[in-house]
């Protein structure tokens, strides 16, 4: 449940101010559709660099939707957008209540529009604080359900207009509702192989999650989170060249910290050592705290000779097991073994679990 001291509520809130970020920013004209993401990282950077906002740190996340489509459509389509699509809205809640009131066609038709206000109030209530106009399954089937609603009665427009009309309709309602479900369907199924793909990534199996990938790029390519999914696969598969050409792909429509770290390793495998530091640095300069991205950052400084500044990275870590490890595998090697007993203890000191996960990562070989 969500209370007033609920984690997931101030959440919420960190990533509302930061959708009036960007809003402030650009407010009539907004950034362009599907900014929000792209644009979330840096702007939450400057909400929690601003006097006073220690407190919120620990509720910032990586997320990719506002979770409020009225804030995001401000972001992104400035108050044009907003106001066009809340005067949508309005005009069909009008149209469908004037239609149930004053309906004397048969039951069917007044269930039908009854239905589809039911879909609008709700719809536009959880817009409030969750995302539905950015999930296509559900987006669709409001769509056409908003569609049928305010469909024309057809017994009275034959009735005004002649003979041929009400199957004319007929087909043209049968074609709009089976191009809904085809859509539907072929978003769903690609939705299906990505689970499917992430999960064989889960298991190691990279190529078999390149393939079901591959076959859900084909039904959507202009998803960027899969697209993601499909690099990661190539990127385990030992083809860093097709995985980076996945994630610069992503990166048009997903701005991510796993994304940015991909990319680092993927410009590590190919040689570019400037561009994979450049990427790593990214990932760890987002306002997110993130022990992983430090990590990987270090790891790749001192992979490039780069200690100290490697060093400088792990500080801010150095209880955490993760950046122990490397901090004690780099002094082993140097031959600093006090340094490396006082920054192992915190490895020493954690669960056994994440003690032997850590332990075969860094240690191994």
């Amino acid at each position: 449940a969500v209370t007033l001291q609920s984690p997931a509520l101030h959440q919420r809130m960190l990533i509302w101010r930061t959708a009036a970020s960007m809003i402030r920013e650009h407010p009539v004209l907004g950034h362009g559709p599907g900014s929000f993401a792209m644009l979330y990282p840096d702007h939450l950077a400057r909400v929690l660099a601003a006097p006073g906002a220690d407190a919120l740190k620990p509720y910032a996340l990586d997320v990719k939707e506002a979770h409020n489509d009225y804030l995001q459509m401000w972001a992104e389509a400035g108050l044009p957008g907003l106001l066009a699509y809340l005067l949508l809205l309005a005009a069909a809640a009008g149209f469908l209540l004037s239609r149930v009131r004053n309906s004397t066609r048969t039951r069917e038709d007044r269930v039908w529009r009854a239905a589809s206000g039911g879909a609008l109030i709700t719809f536009a209530a959880l817009s409030l604080s969750s995302f539905p106009l950015h999930v296509s399954p559900v987006t669709t089937c409001f769509w056409m359900l908003l569609g049928l609603g305010m469909s024309p009665d057809a017994p009275e427009t034959a009735a005004k207009a002649g003979p041929g009309i009400r199957p004319a309709a007929a087909w043209l309602r049968a074609a709009l509702v089976l191009a809904a479900v085809l859509a539907s369907g072929l978003l769903l199924y690609s939705n299906r192989l990505l689970l499917l793909g992430r999960q064989a990534l889960e298991q190691g199996q990279a190529r078999e999650a390149r393939v079901l990938l591959d076959r859900a790029a084909d039904c959507n390519p202009w998803n960027s989170q899969l697209r993601f999914s499909a690099g990661t696969a190539a990127l385990q598969d030992g083809d860093p060249t097709g995985a980076l050409h996945e994630f610069q792909a992503s990166a048009r429509g997903l701005a991510d910290v796993n994304l940015w770290k991909n990319m680092a390793r993927a410009y590590d495998r190919l040689g570019g050592q400037a561009e994979a530091l450049r990427w790593a640095r990214r990932a760890t300069a987002t306002g997110i705290e993130n022990v992983d991205a430090s990590v990987e950052l270090a790891a790749l400084l001192l992979r490039y000779q780069q200690a100290p500044e490697a060093i400088r990275v792990l500080q801010p870590w150095r209880d955490r097991p993760e950046a122990a490890c490397l901090l004690g595998r780099h002094h082993i090697n140097a031959g600093q073994y006090p340094e490396a007993l006082m920054a192992l203890r915190s490895f020493v000191t954690a669960d056994e679990h994440t003690a032997v996960s850590t332990g075969r990562r860094w240690f191994k070989g």
